[in-house]
């Protein structure tokens, strides 16, 4: 009867200790808009490959050496092996550890001891007294289980799978990015060679200006400060050409980093601004993120895993349940040892659960509660993110392609202007001041132009990887 009093009261309070945990109330998540904008086009090009998004065979060849040898891709590699590692880990603690036990020992007990008091006078084996220095060796095997009995352990396995695939999908963002930035810099790099050539012509057309100039000087027809005026602006645009080179030694050097390689010269074609095609995107239905976009599929993850971990956590209030036994060979001979009468075996079921000082769980629960919030948080800014850049990549290029139109036709206003105005000059129907100011502008003009052209070029890559394409 006092042993069941004893029992039947243990359970009591362990029930009492085992109070119920509340867990943290999430916020409702913003709905996500039907469609983009004024959109009428449900397709999405997220799913095409890049191969065939970008069509440059030097570009191909630049994003293929990235996506072997970048050392943020290797590394993302890496920590999906941990965060695989880490599953594994978790999925074996769900089942009972069985470890093999090979042993050898001695005991001597002081003379003066309990111990030695008692095994003096008793035999070991029928007449033979314990010996003072007691051999002991033993085979066999040992096991252990934690029944998972609140899910606790299942909680830690379901979190350990969010975070792997996470991993996962974080690489596929990080390639994504990658090949978005090595393509970016490709193009700027292409730019520059461009512009490059467009202040090296219009050196050429200074210097023409310049000839006739000195010549017109010398008939009196103007003067030595509108030379001077002419040499000043080749000079100038000789510092800006050589700025340019300056720019395009940082931008090859900013390719090779993501290559994975020291600084080299890079392959690329050249830019032919009236026939620079730039492949328009179906930016698809704003659902479509959710699968698409890695950034959003790695936070949804993320989420998932902060709720297995709460779960966890609240499992920790709970009684735990653990299985253990051992069983061998056992004895103080080892030519015994593999007799029957050495078989030892021992079975024992426990439940621990905690009752006094619950801080240390309180503050690990406390924890996986705001680690949810935040989680659950950052998804929304993410998809709230994605939603934001698919929409103003979308009006920015309907705004550069009018922009660009329009600028095309002041460069063929202005290059007609040009056309005239060495034989206006020279007829000194116009003066210095006015040529200057027509070539500067046309040069302006083209200048604009191509930055135009870039920046459609880009705000294309952007859009493209802003709906989900390139892993």
């Amino acid at each position: 009867m006092k042993i069941n009093y004893i029992f039947y009261l243990s359970i009591t309070i362990l029930t009492i200790g085992c109070k119920t945990i509340q867990l943290p109330i999430e916020r409702a998540l913003l709905p996500m808009p039907d469609k983009f904008a004024t959109q009428t086009d449900s397709t999405n090009k997220a799913k095409k490959n890049w191969k065939d998004f970008f069509k440059d065979k030097y570009l191909i060849a630049l994003i293929d050496t990235a996506l072997q040898n970048n050392l943020d891709v290797l590394t993302a590699y890496q920590n999906i092996q941990i965060t695989k590692a880490s599953l594994l880990y978790n999925k074996g603690l769900l089942k009972p550890t069985v470890t093999a036990n090979l042993g050898a020992g001695i005991t001597k007990y002081g003379n003066y001891t309990q111990e030695w008091a008692g095994n003096k006078t008793t035999e070991i084996v029928d007449g033979k007294i314990i010996p003072q220095h007691l051999p002991d060796f033993l085979i066999g095997f040992s096991s252990n289980w934690e029944v998972d009995i609140w899910g606790k352990l299942k909680n830690k396995k379901q979190a350990a799978q969010a975070r792997y695939l996470a991993s996962v999908e974080g690489k596929n963002w990080l390639v994504t990015n990658l090949i978005a930035e090595v393509a970016s810099n490709y193009y700027v790099l292409m730019a520059l060679d461009k512009q490059t050539e467009i202040l090296k012509n219009s050196i050429i057309l200074q210097e023409q200006f310049l000839a006739v100039t000195k010549v017109l000087k010398e008939g009196n027809k103007t003067n030595e400060f509108a030379v001077k005026q002419f040499e000043a602006q080749i000079l100038n645009a000789k510092v800006s050409t050589t700025e340019l080179t300056e720019n395009i030694l940082n931008i090859e050097s900013n390719i090779n980093l993501l290559l994975g390689r020291y600084p080299q010269s890079i392959k690329r074609n050249t830019i032919d601004i009236d026939n620079w095609l730039v492949q328009k995107i179906s930016e698809g239905i704003p659902s479509q993120l959710l699968q698409n976009r890695s950034d959003i599929r790695a936070a949804e993850q993320v989420l998932i895993a902060s709720r297995a971990d709460i779960n966890a956590a609240k499992a920790a209030f709970y009684p735990s349940f653990s299985i253990g036994g051992r069983l061998g060979l056992q004895g103080y001979s080892s030519t015994l040892l593999f007799s029957a009468p050495s078989i030892a075996y021992n079975l024992l079921g426990g439940i621990v659960a905690p009752l006094l000082n619950k801080s240390a769980i309180k503050a690990e629960f406390n924890t996986a509660s705001a680690l949810q919030l935040t989680a659950l948080y950052n998804y929304q800014e993410t998809v709230l993110t994605a939603f934001t850049e698919v929409y103003t990549q979308m009006k920015s290029i309907a705004l550069l392609d009018e922009i660009i139109d329009l600028k095309k036709q002041e460069v063929a206003v202005l290059s007609s202007a040009i056309k005239f105005s060495d034989l206006l000059f020279q007829n000194n129907r116009i003066n210095y001041l006015e040529v200057l100011v027509a070539q500067s502008n046309l040069l302006q003009a083209k200048l604009d132009l191509l930055q135009n052209c870039k920046q459609q070029q880009q705000v294309n890559i952007n859009l493209y990887k802003s709906v989900g394409g390139g892993w």
